[in-house]
């Protein structure tokens, strides 16, 4: 299960395993990125928002990414006006403030979701989008690698009704928590159009 408020910039998920079992919790707000995992035993906390190689995407991206496909929250000018177009294939580039490392993102021609991302130690794929029209499909099967871990993520249900309740926002973690380093958030990139 997993709750997102873009008003308020909250993220609260529970991710279960084929037994049913925990595997994954997260609690995400202004302040960054808290992940638990039971099974493990580990915890932790990234200032910030979630990292993604040398970047971080804040909560708020978070949540705009899992709706748009695209990582970062974009007005229309800064969609079309950093977009590179090649051989029917749309891209965005994304950078961390160094630009030692970038993020790529890539669009088919006629989709509705940008169909890849990648950087230097990951990539996400959305595979699929929801039985609706499209303005109201939702991205629907994911697949991610993050170093050498995979996992392939797919939605059951999309309900936009409110919270069960505010108690929804909190997560107790009963283990010492390790705090990731500070890392710059990732950034628009404006490239020449090669159109």
């Amino acid at each position: 299960m997993l709750w997102g408020d873009a008003d308020e910039g909250l993220l609260r998920g529970d991710f279960y395993g084929p037994d049913g079992r925990p595997v994954v919790s997260i609690k995400g707000d202004s302040t960054g990125m808290l992940i638990y995992m039971p099974r493990d035993e580990y915890a932790t906390f990234m200032p910030g928002g979630l990292q993604a190689g040398r970047g971080t995407i804040s909560v708020i991206d978070l949540i705009h990414l899992l709706r748009t496909g695209y990582p970062l929250v974009m007005e229309a000018w800064e969609i079309t006006g950093s977009a590179s177009v090649t051989d029917g294939k749309i891209q965005w580039l994304f950078c961390v403030s160094d630009t030692t490392d970038r993020m790529v993102l890539s669009m088919q021609n006629g989709d509705i979701f940008p169909s890849e991302c990648e950087w230097r130690s990951g990539e996400f794929m959305i595979n699929g989008s929801s039985p609706h029209d499209e303005y109201h499909a939702w991205p629907w099967s994911w697949s991610t690698r993050i170093n050498d871990s995979a996992v392939d993520l797919e939605l059951t249900e999309i309900n936009i009704t409110i919270v069960p309740c505010e108690g929804i926002w909190e997560m107790t973690v009963p283990i010492p928590i390790d705090t990731a380093n500070c890392v710059p958030l990732w950034q628009t990139t404006i490239v020449p159009d090669q159109r």
